[in-house]
């Protein structure tokens, strides 16, 4: 069986399965499908921003099989990603993107995204205590 780009490993995906994964009031995956095949997939995650006073959605995923891109399934999915955004109360939509995928960066920036640079990221070992909550100082 031949892997595609998208495959997120274990074999192909049904559309059931790939909606199956995501189904709670913060996050949704839209599914794409041509003759029954699923050709791409995008995921959204709903967030409250407390200092903006509303929700942003962000995209955790995009992306289309490369035996079907340019045929304009990805502008289809990224619009209905940000349209259950909208329907979610988000006022906005972001999305990280690898630094090598200067595709993918064309196709963001045609969309109406804006190149935001910085993302910061500390990955948390299950097994050290760092990740626990230290007791917070005492305010009163």
């Amino acid at each position: 069986m031949s892997r595609s780009p998208w495959n997120f490993g274990g074999g192909p995906r049904s559309p059931d399965a790939l909606r199956g994964l995501a189904d709670t009031a913060t996050d949704t995956v839209l599914v794409a499908e041509v003759g029954g095949q699923v050709v791409g997939m995008a995921s959204l995650h709903v967030t409250p921003f407390f200092n903006e006073g509303q929700s942003r959605g962000r995209i955790t995923a995009l992306v289309v099989d490369l035996t079907q891109r340019g045929r304009g399934i990805g502008r289809h999915l990224l619009a209905a990603v940000e349209a259950a955004a909208s329907r979610r109360g988000c006022g906005a939509v972001e999305l990280t993107s690898s630094p090598h995928r200067h595709g993918a960066h064309r196709f963001y920036l045609a969309a109406g995204y804006q190149d935001l640079p910085y993302r910061f990221l500390k990955q948390l070992d299950p097994a050290s205590d760092q990740h626990q909550a230290e007791e917070a100082p005492s305010t009163g």
